[in-house]
């Protein structure tokens, strides 16, 4: 038998056994989506003076002065928050991706990849698929 949403439970308890299994979910989901490496970097966050450029990820003052300009703890804050399979699908305008075995090092070699406001969301919606 098909239940739809906009019909009543039958009974309560219908109904409380339907918000178990969806907490039940809810727990689980949460539990996998931190097993993915985030614990590590949760007990070792970076700091921003760890970050460090190379030669070809170098702020240029071209890019300081741009009024867009974000400093590497403003990009930090922004990228923290993505998972380690979305950080690694990311690509920076040049093409170019993080690396890194764990969330610590793709953070490491994500910041340095975008300096101002449009390139850090070109570089975020890089991961999403080019069909929805």
């Amino acid at each position: 038998e098909k239940k739809t949403f906009n019909k009543p439970a039958k009974n309560s308890q219908d109904l409380e056994a339907g918000l178990n299994a969806l907490r039940n979910d809810y727990k689980r989901e949460q539990m996998t989506f931190r097993k993915k490496g985030d614990e590590d970097y949760e007990n070792d966050p970076i700091e921003e003076d760890e970050i460090k450029s190379t030669a070809s990820t170098k702020t240029l003052q071209d890019e300081r002065d741009d009024e867009g300009f974000l400093t590497k703890s403003q990009r930090l804050f922004v990228l923290e928050f993505f998972t380690i399979s979305a950080l690694r699908s990311m690509r920076n305008w040049k093409g170019r991706v993080p690396s890194g075995s764990n969330k610590r090092e793709l953070l490491m070699t994500a910041v340095p990849l975008t300096k101002t406001k449009v390139q850090l969301m070109d570089f975020i919606l890089s991961a999403c698929p080019d069909e929805i």
